[in-house]
């Protein structure tokens, strides 16, 4: 898995945001934008692969220093799939909250 956009993160703009107000939290979309159900049915049909992608996300945000996620993933299958779409969800917001990344929404 591989998150992409990084290259647009302005950490002067982050810093100088926090410095600010040391109360302000970062949490940037998470876009699942090129996601079809194949993608969803192979992540979530093995828990060494859920937790592959969920590591690789806690470890971006951990590394830019975000403090949390706002996940953008629901859209892509109109309302089917709510089982494998809560299982992703779920993991990954269990995942940044294990890792001290409390904000998901």
């Amino acid at each position: 898995y591989k998150i992409q956009g990084g290259h647009d993160i302005a950490a002067g703009w982050v810093k100088d945001v926090r410095g600010n107000n040391s109360n302000t939290m970062i949490v940037p979309r998470l876009i699942f934008e090129q996601w079809n159900l194949q993608h969803l049915t192979q992540v979530t049909s093995s828990p060494a692969e859920l937790l592959h992608m969920v590591q690789v996300v806690v470890d971006f945000f951990k590394d830019e220093g975000f403090d949390g996620a706002v996940l953008e993933i629901w859209r892509q299958f109109g309302g089917r799939e709510k089982s494998r779409l809560h299982q992703v969800i779920k993991a990954i917001s269990e995942g940044l909250k294990e890792a001290g990344n409390l904000a998901t929404t």
